[in-house]
């Protein structure tokens, strides 16, 4: 469908237009059935020169973007370090707090094995110390 977007003949356009395609984001997006948003960032890509490698597969438009920011040009010396927005932290808390709990009740089934251990172990023992007079000669 991305090669819709882009036709051979479509001539390049003056202005601010959309040099990608004679369809709207909005009319492509409901073609494809995908979000608006996403037409939006294929569109970007196929600009960047990345169609082709769309098209074919070769590349998807989550690792051509991931690309692109391990390549973009850091602000003073060097990259600069992405710090996650307040969304991100309050997604990486929401995680802490999910793992914590699946310590705890993965600690709690470490108990409960022991436990389980121990018994068997008990079992086993008496089982040994019971069956003795059957291992005697008789």
């Amino acid at each position: 469908l991305a090669a819709e977007w882009m036709p051979d003949h479509r001539p390049a356009a003056k202005g601010d237009g959309d040099t990608v395609s004679l369809l709207s984001n909005d009319a492509a997006a409901t073609l494809a059935g995908v979000s608006k948003r996403t037409v939006q960032r294929v569109k970007a890509q196929i600009r960047a020169g990345n169609g082709v490698a769309l098209a074919t597969g070769s590349e998807t438009l989550r690792s051509l973007e991931a690309k692109a920011k391990r390549t973009a040009p850091g602000e003073g010396s060097g990259e600069r370090e992405r710090k996650p927005g307040k969304r991100g932290v309050v997604e990486l808390r929401n995680e802490v707090a999910f793992l914590k709990k699946e310590v705890k009740r993965r600690d709690a089934r470490i108990d409960e094995l022991m436990e389980e251990v121990e018994r068997l172990t008990v079992e086993r023992d008496e089982a040994i110390e019971g069956g003795s007079q059957w291992l005697e000669p008789r």
